[in-house]
């Protein structure tokens, strides 16, 4: 979960390179500047181009986006899409 690894003070993308190879699944969510909190993909503070573009095999894994506070979950969820739908790597 790379959000959490972030508000806990760890660096996802250093993990990742360091032991990718051990995951099947992924958790993806950002994180506001002081890393209290999560918010939309790309409105925080990670890489997420960077980290998913690391991931071997990312086309044969399942990436679920989580997001706990939302104003407008819907409106979260879309903007979470958008990001998505667009992201080159």
């Amino acid at each position: 979960d790379v959000g959490n690894m972030a508000m806990g003070g760890g660096d996802s993308l250093r993990y990742l390179q360091t032991y990718g190879d051990r995951y099947w699944s992924f958790h993806i969510k950002d994180v506001v500047t002081d890393r209290t909190r999560d918010t939309e993909l790309g409105a925080g503070v990670l890489n997420l181009r960077a980290m998913l573009a690391a991931v071997p095999d990312i086309g044969g894994k399942p990436c679920y986006v989580e997001q706990e506070v939302a104003r407008d979950p819907l409106a979260s969820a879309s903007s979470n899409f958008g990001y998505l739908k667009n992201l080159e790597f």
